[in-house]
């Protein structure tokens, strides 16, 4: 029942296309594209039951890629799949042995693997961008009805408006504040695509979009998150700087290396909407940044030689402290870490640390310290190449036009934020972050794939019914 209602939603044209991946029709792809769009809804909404509905889309997702992906078994996020689960084989050995007071009780995969969610996304999404669309889409739908479904609801908004911080009962206010972020940015970059739908038939996806707008705005601000204020401002700061450079060096030296084509107005139009946003952005979020980084100032300025323990009651005392251990501790086993419970023994050895914190902390307000700690240098090295893949990929698919420019320049801007968010929280070793990763770098992922398919299917010479070699290329 379940396949026949996602037949019902795929086709040329309806809500979501065909697969360019797959050589011929298959009732497990329809399976994969409900789970996947349930799991996006309900990714933030109910975490509880979404685990079960992604665990099986994950599954289900990689059996599909697994008898269908044969042009794609062997790229690099599949390899750097294997090799972080080998990283985690070797690191929970070495424990074992070494150290086995240390060592979890059963070798566990799945620590870091869930980075790699993104490739049953990827080759679920088929390649095609309307299907991207439509799974962000459902996802933010989901994410702006969650204040309502697990938060206070207009209570808590109003409490926030008026300087409370609030977390809409997701996690701790650090968790909605990056989903919101990130929700913001896709506004901010795909505004052009929302607001031609205005004088169409299309006309709900503006109103959608600005909903998301509004919404995203009034919760970054109210979540009093600084990282991610910092972090949206420098993302957008250097894409736009490096925007304005490009578009500069074209003009001066008429270089043939053309960014923006034949849409110089529109990308224009563009900027003036994205400094208008940010401007309102702002000015909406001054007060309370004044209120959280004045609080802050406060509590260090309590006293001039700060103990360990008083380094405990401020978030940014925390940090420092966490970082510091953690670093010490990752310099004991720098290849292979710790294993997962490494970031346990930090803070339960770290001096000053009050026994209310030790109970409840569960890791290191990093990515990668955290990374660093647990699985050393090596599983560092994964999470940065995957990164690097990822960006410099995505400039490649461009360029041969498989990404389009706002796309480049969201993911881009999202990876630059991403990176930055997770300097000061551990968002990719939370359920959030997997969420929100895995299917912002999933979309992406899905078109640099589709260049790859194309490019090796173009490859293979097809003989016509008079003997000659055509070349065979995906339109």
């Amino acid at each position: 029942m379940l396949s026949g209602v996602a037949r019902g939603l795929i086709g040329e044209n309806k809500l979501w296309r065909e697969s360019r991946f797959l050589i011929k029709d298959t009732k497990l792809q329809y399976l994969c594209v409900l789970l996947m769009l349930i799991s996006a809804f309900l990714g933030i909404i109910t975490p509880r039951f979404e685990d079960k509905i992604e665990t099986l889309t994950v599954l289900s997702g990689g059996i599909l890629f697994l008898i269908y992906g044969r042009n794609l078994r062997w790229s690099l996020p599949v390899v750097l799949l294997i090799g972080v689960i080998v990283v985690q084989i070797l690191t929970w050995l070495s424990i074992h042995f070494s150290h086995p007071e240390y060592s979890e009780h059963s070798l566990r995969i799945n620590r870091l693997s869930v980075w790699f969610i993104l490739l049953p996304v990827a080759f679920i999404l088929g390649g095609q961008l309307r299907n991207v669309f439509t799974l962000w889409g459902v996802a933010a739908v989901g994410l702006l009805l969650s204040p309502w479904l697990v938060g206070g609801g207009w209570e808590e908004i109003q409490a926030g408006l008026n300087g409370k911080r609030v977390d809409f009962g997701i996690y701790n206010a650090q968790h909605p504040a990056m989903l919101f972020g990130t929700l913001l940015l896709g506004c901010i970059f795909f505004s052009s695509r929302c607001l031609s739908a205005l004088f169409s038939s299309s006309w709900w996806v503006c109103l959608i979009w600005l909903l998301c707008l509004i919404g995203s705005i009034i919760a970054v601000a109210i979540t009093q998150t600084r990282a991610i204020w910092l972090a949206l401002t420098i993302a957008c700061g250097i894409v736009l700087i490096v925007v304005m450079v490009c578009y500069l060096y074209r003009v001066i030296n008429k270089s043939k290396v053309m960014l923006f084509k034949l849409n110089q107005k529109k990308v224009f139009a563009l900027i003036s909407i994205w400094v208008a946003i940010g401007s309102a952005g702002i000015y909406f979020t001054v007060s309370v940044y004044k209120t959280r980084l004045s609080s802050e100032i406060i509590n260090f300025k309590k006293s001039d030689k700060l103990t360990d323990e008083r380094n405990y009651e401020t978030s940014a005392g925390i940090r420092i402290a966490s970082w510091k251990h953690g670093l010490r501790w990752a310099k004991e086993r720098p290849l292979l870490g710790w294993g997962w419970e490494g970031r346990t023994l930090v803070i339960r050895d770290a001096p000053g640390v009050p026994e209310s914190f030790r109970k409840h902390a569960g890791h290191l307000h990093s990515t990668y310290i955290d990374t660093l700690v647990n699985y050393g240098v090596m599983g560092l090295a994964i999470l940065i190449m995957l990164f690097s893949y990822l960006f410099f990929s995505s400039i490649l698919a461009w360029r041969k036009e498989y990404i389009s420019l706002d796309m480049v320049l969201f993911f881009s801007t999202f990876l630059i934020y991403w990176s930055i968010v997770n300097l000061f929280e551990s968002y990719m070793l939370f359920a959030s972050g997997e969420y929100v990763f895995g299917l912002v770098a999933g979309g992406v992922l899905t078109l640099i794939w589709r260049g790859v398919v194309d490019s090796k299917e173009a490859a293979v010479p097809t003989i016509t019914e008079k003997g000659k070699k055509l070349n065979v290329k995906c339109i």
